[in-house]
């Protein structure tokens, strides 16, 4: 699809390519909106390692498909999605999703603003959670 800026971007059965070089793979993308009031796509990653997230936005006049393509490959991949606790009221999101030419799924734990990744208490209590989840979903 053409953008605002006469660039490009493209959505492919395995990534979103942006105008700028950047290739999102859809396992990738934590969340995407299409913002019709300002004809745009909003793209928002998952963080990877000590990477946050990274935001996106694309101007699109005339966006055709594209942010129905988006929406069902982000959602495609996704086999779970559940929010648990960590350390009192603060937690974190663990998601399991598929990713292209690979076996199995890869898990991310995205956790809330302000719990200290880095604690080992915390970790300890993601990774049990991630087991947990497993164990439940066979997975």
């Amino acid at each position: 699809m053409r953008t605002g800026d006469e660039s490009w971007v493209v959505g492919t059965d395995r990534a979103l390519h942006l105008s700028d070089g950047a290739v999102l793979g859809w396992h990738q993308i934590d969340q995407a909106r299409w913002l019709d009031v300002h004809k745009a796509l909003e793209v928002v990653t998952l963080p990877a390692g000590s990477t946050p997230a990274m935001s996106y936005r694309i101007e699109i006049p005339v966006p055709g498909l594209l942010p129905e393509l988006v929406r069902e490959r982000v959602t495609s991949n996704i086999v779970a999605s559940e929010r648990v606790l960590l350390t009192g009221r603060a937690g974190a999101r663990i998601v399991a999703r598929r990713v292209p030419g690979e076996e199995g799924v890869r898990w991310s734990v995205i956790y809330d603003e302000g719990v200290p990744s880095s604690d080992p208490d915390v970790q300890t209590a993601a990774r049990d959670a991630v087991a947990r989840l497993r164990t439940r979903l066979g997975v």
